[in-house]
C-alpha cells in the first residue's frame, strides 16, 4: 500500500505520487455550467496528466514556495489575478495558482510598502471549496489594514464571489455575469444541488 506524506494546513497529501490528489473530491462552489464543461472536457481528473505536471513543476518550481511576490504594482496598487477554476494548490485543470499561493500574494502585498492598495482581478466561476473559506478571510483580514478593490471582469460566480466580496469594495464591467449560485458540485458524479441563485447585472 503506497505511503501518504501527512498534510498541513498548505500542504495536500501526495498520493500514488500525484500532488494534492485530495483536493479534487467533495463539494465544489462553482457556476453550474462550467462544471459540466469542465467534466465534458476531463471526466474525473486523469491521473496520468497530473502526474506528469508534477514532474515539470519538479523542474521548473511549482510557485507554491517561490519568493518573489507574484503581483505587479501599478501606482501604488498591487495588482492580484483570480483566474480560471479555482482550487486549494495549482493544477492542470486551471491556470489558477491555487488559493494558497494566492493567499501568500495578498499578505505580501498588506506587508510592502511600496503597496497603498490592492485590486482582485477576478474572472472565475469558483471551484473547489476546499482553501475558500481561507483565502476570503484572507481578503477580509488585508482590508483591515489597506483598501481592497474587487475588478469582477466578465465572471465571478459561487468561490470567486464569495472571496471578492470581502473586498472594500466591489466594481465590474457591464456585461459581468456576477452572483453567487450557491452551487454545490461533485466533481467524480456530476451531481449539482442549486441552492440558491442571485445573479444581478
Amino acid at each position: 500500500m503506497p505511503k501518504t506524506k501527512k498534510p498541513t494546513s498548505e500542504r495536500g497529501f501526495d498520493i500514488l505520487g500525484v500532488p494534492h490528489l485530495d483536493q479534487y473530491p467533495g463539494a465544489w462552489a462553482i457556476y453550474e455550467p462550467h462544471m459540466a464543461l469542465l467534466r465534458s472536457v476531463t471526466g474525473w481528473p486523469d491521473l496520468a496528466v497530473h502526474a506528469d505536471a508534477a514532474s515539470k513543476k519538479a523542474l521548473h518550481g511549482s510557485g507554491e514556495h517561490d519568493d518573489e511576490p507574484g503581483y505587479v504594482i501599478e501606482d501604488g496598487v498591487a495588482v492580484i489575478t483570480l483566474h480560471d477554476v479555482m482550487t486549494k494548490f495549482s493544477s492542470s485543470l486551471s491556470a489558477f495558482q491555487g488559493t494558497v499561493v494566492m493567499r501568500r500574494q495578498i499578505r505580501q502585498a498588506v506587508a510592502d510598502r511600496k503597496v497603498n492598495s490592492i485590486m482582485l482581478h477576478v474572472d472565475s466561476p469558483g471551484g473547489s471549496v476546499k482553501g475558500v473559506d481561507d483565502l476570503a478571510n484572507e481578503v477580509a483580514k488585508a482590508r483591515a489594514e489597506k483598501p481592497v478593490v474587487a475588478y469582477l471582469d466578465d465572471l465571478c460566480a459561487s468561490g470567486a464571489y464569495y472571496v471578492a466580496s470581502q473586498g472594500t469594495r466591489v466594481v465590474c464591467n457591464a456585461s459581468a455575469i456576477v452572483g453567487s449560485p450557491m452551487t454545490a458540485c461533485h466533481l467524480l458524479t456530476g451531481i449539482c444541488d442549486v441552492i440558491t441563485v442571485d445573479f444581478f447585472p
